[in-house]
């Protein structure tokens, strides 16, 4: 292939079969065919934020952002990468995302109560008024982050399903 697309699609691939240092090697190749490609950089400081060097993911996700300010993946995983570095405000204004389909804005009301977790602030969680959308497991998850946040002892068998809560809920990404 010697266009950004079909190397995207690569790489896309590559990802989803957790081949990632080929994953980078061709969001690389098609970032040089096609640096306006926004999910290429998208996809590529995704994955260089977990697997650094996380400065160049940074970079990445914010040209991500340059060129298509809704890609909403690019959002959350700059303002996660951004609060490991402390870069507090910076991380917390990229979540204030008021017109987001409710999705986004569950994502980012989920990864903010992680960044007050994180800073060992309150994260506002009130189990009695939790949606009552949420199906058993993710009203307990609910409920164990609350805890943790009071540093209260939790179910030590639910502790480690935690992030079945996380993966379970619909739409969520953090």
């Amino acid at each position: 292939p010697g266009r950004g697309e079909p190397l995207y699609a690569l790489a896309l691939a590559d990802f989803m079969e957790h081949k990632l240092t080929q994953a980078v090697a061709h969001l690389r190749q098609a970032l040089e065919h096609s640096n306006a490609h926004a999910e290429a950089h998208d996809l590529l400081g995704r994955i260089l934020c977990e697997t650094g060097p996380v400065e160049e993911g940074m970079r990445h996700l914010e040209r991500a952002l340059e060129l298509d300010p809704g890609i909403f993946n690019a959002r959350i995983d700059l303002a996660r990468a951004l609060a490991l570095t402390g870069d507090w405000s910076r991380a917390e204004a990229l979540l204030n995302i008021p017109l987001a389909p409710e999705g986004d804005r569950r994502s980012a009301r989920f990864l903010t109560m992680r960044f007050n977790l994180w800073r060992r602030l309150p994260t506002g969680i009130d189990p009695d008024l939790l949606p009552e959308s949420l199906d058993p497991g993710q009203i307990q998850g609910m409920r164990t982050i609350g805890l943790l946040e009071r540093g209260e002892p939790i179910d030590p068998e639910y502790e480690a399903n935690v992030y079945r809560f996380i993966a379970r809920t619909p739409g969520l990404r953090v």
